[in-house]
């Protein structure tokens, strides 16, 4: 870690005062700071240049700016992509200014719950893949896409709200400029547990390393494991590249076989055949975790999906088959309407006897102040 020696009551860029630190990482440190005028709370993020060898520090100060100009244009047309207020240098002290979330990362979600439900999960990733579809449309891959770069907080209404963070290490082209910020050979971008094959082996890379990744964190979220694992970094990428990973089916009770089949075209080693994008792979991802009998939940706490109870229910009854089923009821009721009307009417008569009233009396038939007046079923 560099020597950064900020401390609270500071003021950077001439507006913005520092309270106190929230954390600090890499390549500098996040303070939660006010505006001076307009009383604004905000996430301020600083580099520390001395983190960095003074051959890499040029490169560091431009992916800090290009952070803060790819971050600020997609979170204009998302709200699923943190949003950047203002960037700038400070005497030699980069920062850029964020909104300040309430919340916790998805990192932090997993360890304190183990595992997601899927019906939340589903929003989660739902929500993700338009922050992706957004940046992705627009020609950037974040490359660095983990539970601890995806937050969780909820909007003006209480709903739950999903936002990407950190595009430091993000490939793409901000507004205005003629070139994009190009990545050093040989040099590995990213978090190795969410690496695609291609990302690891150092070949050219596109928007499907994200979905990758997304997969990644999907299942870690679904299951509480990683799909691929390691003793060492040069394990692990070996292991992306070759393994086959566990089925969810055999780790979590109660889904489908729908399932294990998205999660493994999304980790097909041939980019051509996972998902084409974020959207496509997160409505496939709903589709499999939907039960196909409606969920009874049990009187006993525990894990839902572990301890709940199927309850099959008849199918729909077909239009066709439906109307002749009320047709025939309709045919029914006039019919045993007409004979109560012939027995009232018969047991009006002066009684006669037996074989005179067979041989003498001719056909019955209803009179229209006996029987109801009854509509015949409509054609």
């Amino acid at each position: 870690m560099g020597t950064l020696r900020l401390a609270p009551g500071e003021t950077i860029g001439g507006k913005w005062l520092l309270r106190r630190r929230i954390g600090r990482g890499g390549m500098g440190e996040v303070w939660i700071a006010v505006h001076k005028s307009l009383e604004q709370e905000v996430a301020l993020k600083v580099l520390d240049k001395d983190a960095f060898p003074l051959d890499l520090l040029d490169e560091a100060r431009s992916r800090f700016h290009l952070e803060a100009q790819l971050a600020a244009d997609l979170s204009r047309r998302t709200r699923h992509i943190a949003s950047v207020i203002d960037h700038g240098d400070d005497d030699g002290l980069d920062y850029l200014v964020m909104e300040l979330l309430r919340g916790e990362s998805l990192e932090e979600l997993l360890s304190r719950v183990g595992r997601v439900e899927p019906t939340e999960l589903v929003e989660i990733v739902r929500q993700v893949a338009r922050g992706l579809a957004i940046a992705h449309a627009e020609g950037v891959v974040h490359r660095d896409l983990k539970p601890a770069n995806i937050f969780v907080t909820r909007d003006d209404e209480g709903v739950t709200l999903v936002k990407l963070l950190d595009f430091g290490i993000a490939k793409g082209k901000p507004r205005g400029r003629d070139s994009t910020h190009r990545t050093r050979a040989g040099v590995l971008l990213g978090t190795a547990a969410y690496m695609s094959p291609e990302q690891a082996r150092g070949l050219a890379i596109d928007t499907r390393v994200d979905l990758w990744a997304l997969a990644i964190l999907s299942y870690e979220l679904l299951t509480g494991q990683l799909p691929f694992d390691g003793t060492s970094d040069v394990d692990l990428l070996m292991n992306i590249c070759t393994a086959v990973p566990t089925p969810p089916s055999e780790l979590v009770a109660g889904l489908a076989p729908a399932v294990d089949e998205v999660f493994l075209r999304a980790f097909a080693r041939d980019v051509e055949d996972r998902f084409p994008d974020a959207r496509a792979f997160a409505d496939a991802f709903a589709d499999a975790l939907q039960l196909p009998l409606p969920l009874v939940m049990p009187a006993s706490g525990g894990d839902s999906l572990v301890n709940a109870t199927y309850v099959a229910t008849p199918p729909p009854m077909p239009a066709l088959a439906g109307a002749r089923v009320r047709g025939s009821i309709l045919a029914l009721s006039v019919g045993l309407l007409v004979v109560a009307a012939l027995l009232v009417y018969l047991g009006s008569r002066p009684s006669a006897p037996p074989l005179a009233a067979a041989s003498a009396s001719p056909s019955p038939r209803v009179e229209g102040s006996v029987a109801p007046s009854v509509a015949p079923p409509a054609p």
